[in-house]
């Protein structure tokens, strides 16, 4: 329980940081934890449905 909790944390983190951010996926990764991109992808995915970039490209707000 207590690592989905992690988990979820780090999700809505990295989730913030890919719409409010042009940081790679590498780098949003790092910044909230995980050692592994690849590990990264498949939680992320797991979680929203979404991998980390499709989710970019769907829920970033284009600046005008």
């Amino acid at each position: 329980m207590f690592e989905l909790l992690i988990y979820i944390y780090h999700h809505q983190e990295a989730r913030a940081l890919l719409i409010n951010t042009a940081f790679k996926v590498a780098k949003i990764a790092e910044n909230v934890g995980f050692d592994n991109m690849t590990h990264f992808g498949r939680v992320f995915k797991e979680i929203t449905g979404l991998s980390p970039l499709k989710y970019r490209h769907t829920y970033k707000i284009e600046s005008p």
